[in-house]
């Protein structure tokens, strides 16, 4: 498209060649460039009052601008505050963490409540940015972060075989909490034993320990179980020990049970009918072959080992609130503290009894037994855990279950005692 001044100069052009000898034309031309010249110059030059109004203006454009960053630092919900510095702190500045065994560790930003500092969004926070939080990590692939909104800082190995040590930084509103990861790889060849007095030794055997570190072996209840510089156990009583291992900073646990043997060996029948799939729940044929109810599985599986629990029934097993009588005449219950999983007070053949019913006229209104198991490991929660035997009705079967203390729990018993 030709702009104006374009069409002034193809005029002017064009007058020439035509016109070239007649000067008033040549004037003309003259004229209409001179124009151009003023024309294109024109927004170049400017007077005094057009500078002066573009200088207020730069200045007003400043002003707010100031005051825009003003306000923004007021409303940003990702400053730091330094009056926050008094109450906040890591309750902790290093984590050992054996990186086979358990969840992994946590440690707490100290403070939250007296700070007023809310970190509700941040929950959910692993390793990316999330309400001004973020963990950072120098070496990736070795541990991953949590921040839970009352402050709580879990930090978890990546792997099973995690291995080293990390500087892990926890960035809050551009505030630093750092601390010290230090991951170890150390396993035992077994973290449970569940056995009788009187059985053969045990070996544990300690894996992934540096040549450099020295191993500490240690026993709880050196009346249940004794342990050896070279971590053979020797079986001394009945009752729980846990073993322990030490190993530079990190210490592995074999928790071992004992049981008499007739115990051992009434625990060892009752599993064995709950994995049969010809064994049923019945009352009227508890006493029939493939059949029982809790009571009669409780009495008939001791009567085979030796132990005749109420030593007057002979053939017909007594119901659960009559073996508990029994126990209880023949000084056999245990304290109710016993009872709890975290103590680990109890053994394989102990017999659990429950009032599930409530009033029905016999000794403490029981209704139901089950037999104490044996205790087992779980890896993932870095925690002991244990099983208990019963004919169920609701299963219909003889069946193992984990146990657990309920309200419905009246007493508990060694019948071997």
């Amino acid at each position: 498209m030709i702009n104006k001044n374009n069409f002034k100069r193809v005029l002017c052009m064009l007058l020439s060649v035509l016109l070239i000898t007649a000067s008033p034309y040549n004037a003309f031309c003259d004229e209409i460039l001179q124009d151009e010249t003023i024309e294109e110059a024109a927004p170049e030059v400017l007077g005094d009052d057009a500078t002066e109004s573009e200088t207020t203006d730069d200045e007003t454009t400043s002003e707010e601008t100031v005051e825009t960053a003003e306000e923004e630092e007021e409303t940003n919900p990702y400053l730091w505050d330094s009056a926050w510095d008094e109450y906040l702190s890591l309750s902790d500045d290093h984590i050992i963490i054996n990186s086979p065994i358990g969840s992994g560790a946590s440690i707490s930003l100290t403070g939250m409540e007296e700070s007023g500092l809310d970190v509700s969004g941040n929950d959910g926070c692993y390793d990316g940015l999330s309400d001004g939080a973020y963990f950072s990590y120098p070496i990736d692939d070795l541990v991953y972060c949590y921040l839970s909104d009352d402050g709580t800082i879990y930090v978890y190995p990546a792997s099973d075989d995690a291995e080293g040590s990390i500087d892990v930084s926890l960035t809050i509103r551009e505030k630093k909490f750092t601390f010290t990861v230090d991951l170890y790889s150390i396993t035992l060849n077994r973290y449970v034993i569940n056995t009788y007095k009187g059985s053969a030794t045990k070996q544990l055997k300690l894996y992934g320990n540096s040549s450099s570190n020295k191993v500490v072996w240690s026993s709880s209840n050196r009346s249940v179980a004794r342990v050896s510089s070279s971590g053979v156990v020797t079986i001394k009583g009945i009752g729980t020990s846990l073993i322990t291992a030490t190993c530079g900073d990190v210490k592995v646990t074999c928790l071992v049970s004992v049981s008499s043997k007739i115990a051992y060996r009434a625990v060892k029948k009752a599993r064995k009918l709950s994995l049969r799939n010809d064994i049923y729940y019945s009352q009227p044929k508890r006493m029939l072959s493939h059949y029982y109810d809790c009571s009669s599985m409780v009495w008939r599986v001791y009567k085979s080992v030796g132990l005749n629990i109420c030593n007057n029934y002979s053939y017909n097993a007594p119901v659960a609130a009559g073996e508990a009588y029994w126990c209880a005449c023949k000084n056999k219950t245990l304290k109710k503290s016993s009872w709890k999983l975290s103590k680990r007070r109890l053994v394989g053949g102990d017999l659990i009894f429950y009032s599930y019913n409530g009033n029905n006229g016999r000794y403490l209104n029981i209704d139901h037994v089950a037999m104490f198991a044996s205790y087992y490991y779980d890896k993932s929660s870095d925690s002991y855990y244990a099983t208990v035997i019963e004919a169920s009705s609701t299963w219909n079967k003889v069946n193992e279950r984990n146990y657990f203390v309920s309200d419905y729990m009246v007493l508990a018993a060694r019948p071997t005692r």
